[in-house]
């Protein structure tokens, strides 16, 4: 079975699965917490007085992202790879035979880092013009939390290599192209919330 992974995914084969546990938690740590941070965009003097609109958006960026994971034709429903996991014997049977061993592609927790990282240096990008060609320095530092999670992802024996490309670039891309979307489209698109009986609503208006 092993003859059939692709020389990018080999290094997947070439881990020590003794760290798989620490990598596990360490990868769910940072992707929490990289999430987490543009919501600390609301400190920014700039960014506060539109606070409604910049956490509104950042909701409906992690809304797509979550999403297109669960229901696109990328996601692990559609896409039937294996994880890592699977090719180690040393690893007990029971876990290697576990419910979730063909969810590999894509790489959900690299999708959520990338998109909360890259978000947050769109923002500030966007934001603060003032900064001159600094201002794409922020989107390296935002590539950095995003390689890290992959790497532990690889090394938690729970995605390949090309799982955590696919995720980081997909996140990234989501990040940073919903607010430039909106910035686009200002005058003709927003994001608005509502409020009734029914339950709690967020949904996208454009005007024609």
């Amino acid at each position: 079975m092993t003859n059939s992974i692709s020389r990018l995914n080999r290094s997947g084969l070439k881990q020590d699965p003794g760290k798989r546990e620490q990598a596990h938690r360490v990868s769910d740590t940072l992707m929490y917490g990289t999430a987490s941070v543009p919501f600390l965009l609301l400190l920014d003097g700039k960014v506060k007085k539109d606070y409604l609109d910049v956490a509104l958006l950042y909701l409906e960026t992690v809304a797509l992202t979550s999403n297109l994971y669960t229901y696109s034709p990328l996601d692990p429903t559609f896409v039937d790879r294996y994880r890592p996991l699977v090719f180690y014997e040393e690893v007990p049977l029971e876990e290697r035979q576990s419910g979730n061993m063909r969810n590999s592609f894509y790489s959900g927790h690299v999708a959520t880092t990338a998109m909360g990282g890259f978000f947050l240096a769109k923002m500030l990008h966007d934001y603060h013009p003032e900064w001159g060609s600094r201002r794409w320095l922020l989107f390296g530092a935002a590539s950095l939390p995003t390689a890290t999670v992959a790497w532990l992802r690889v090394r938690a024996l729970k995605h390949f290599p090309s799982d955590v490309l696919a995720g980081g670039l997909i996140g990234a891309g989501i990040g940073i192209l919903i607010p430039e979307l909106h910035r686009k489209l200002q005058n003709r698109m927003k994001v608005q919330a509502g409020f009734g009986l029914q339950g709690n609503t967020l949904g996208v208006i454009w005007a024609f």
